[in-house]
């Protein structure tokens, strides 16, 4: 990729020890890596630092925390949390400033466009359906208060019917957790009110797709 040799892989499953087998392997067939990069996809987190997050956004960690390793005292826990190599601390520090983190937010945007280009290209050559990677929306980013049960409200036959937050019973259906809003009947007065959504919206609403859907970036922990 560019001028670096890059070594891209994909784990068979989410996990902690899938994590680090793929991990062990890798440095073990590659023993001069200089940078290892974690990625993935944080679904139905609400913000980072207080600030929003929106169904497209991209978070960089600065550190790690292992929240099972640590010292407990009466009152508090003192989490552990992993350091990244110098390299990596500079990169961080570089971008931070204002200057920096627009460079690489006009970047990230770069590239992503691209990727895309490329899938909806690939796609038409194919004639198939394939991945496009393209925003699906403000409509599809629904973000549910913490305490909304997801299940169907707009069957009576269903299991679901029977649901009673107040009795502590969790009797919904396995069915419903596959399922979209339009299936299951969503209550959309329990979505969570978000700002910046809103704001996305009415950019969608006045046609004005490219400040809709910009690359934003958050700076956060990561928590494994």
């Amino acid at each position: 990729m560019g001028h670096f040799n890059v070594v891209v892989v994909l784990l068979c499953s989410s996990g902690r020890a899938p994590a680090a087998s793929a991990t062990a392997s890798l440095r073990s067939s590659y023993n001069s890596i200089k940078l290892l990069l974690l990625a993935g996809i944080c679904e139905g987190i609400p913000d980072a630092k207080g600030e929003e997050l929106l169904l497209g956004d991209v978070v960089i960690s600065e550190t790690v925390i292992e929240y099972d390793l640590g010292t407990q005292s009466k009152n508090t826990i003192e989490k552990m949390h992993g350091h990244a190599n110098k390299n990596m601390r500079s990169f961080t520090t570089n971008i931070k400033p204002e200057r920096g983190y627009e460079l690489l937010e006009g970047k990230v945007a770069f590239f992503l466009q691209q990727i895309q280009d490329h899938a909806s290209e690939l796609k038409y050559r194919q004639r198939h359906k394939a991945t496009t990677y393209m925003y699906p929306g403000s409509a599809h980013d629904i973000l549910f208060e913490l305490t909304y049960r997801y299940r169907h409200y707009n069957s009576s036959q269903c299991v679901c019917a029977g649901y009673n937050p107040d009795e502590d019973s969790y009797a919904v259906c396995d069915q419903s957790v596959d399922l979209n809003c339009e299936q299951t009947g969503c209550e959309l007065k329990s979505m969570k009110t978000r700002t910046r959504l809103r704001q996305k919206n009415k950019l969608e609403n006045d046609e004005n797709s490219m400040s809709a859907n910009p690359t934003h970036l958050s700076w956060t922990l990561w928590i494994r």
